[in-house]
């Protein structure tokens, strides 16, 4: 458990000051200390993530076309994301019919992956069949798979 003098926190991760050991007592120094180390890591990625995408977005934007390009798409979000602030029953509409088509895909791929698994199924059992159906060799040996003898 953490006091109040948490340095920062980003996403789900929280970098505490190293004053723990002073808090409550009893505090186990080497799980604070991996926590601490395993949170600094996590925050170090997200920063340089956060920076290296920042830097890379505004390098892209010195081309007058992409320039353009996120000056609509952002003219576009902004002017929906109103629409959908004054009609926010439209919102719940979409957000519905979207589920409905995502479910609707994810079933029909589903029937689409049984009935394969069914043909191979059927296909099997007609191998099965017909391999119960040849003769077996002079001297009625018991049929054995390739790889599977048995030790007698």
């Amino acid at each position: 458990m953490h006091h109040k003098c948490v340095v920062y926190c980003l996403s789900a991760s929280c970098i505490p000051c190293n004053h723990d050991s002073q808090v409550g007592g009893g505090v186990n120094n080497k799980t604070t200390d991996t926590m601490e180390g395993a949170g600094l890591m996590k925050s170090k990625f997200t920063l340089g993530l956060t920076i290296g995408a920042t830097v890379g977005g505004l390098i892209s934007l010195y081309d007058a076309q992409t320039r353009h390009h996120v000056r609509g798409s952002l003219m576009r979000a902004g002017s929906e994301t109103m629409f959908y602030l004054r009609n926010p029953g439209v919102f719940v509409d979409d957000v519905k019919t979207s589920y409905a088509k995502v479910a609707t895909s994810l079933s029909t791929t589903a029937d689409k992956g049984l009935r394969g698994v069914e043909e191979v199924q059927h296909a099997l059992q007609k191998v099965s069949k017909l391999d119960d159906q040849l003769e077996l060799p002079a001297g009625n040996q018991t049929k054995q798979l390739a790889g599977s003898a048995s030790a007698r």
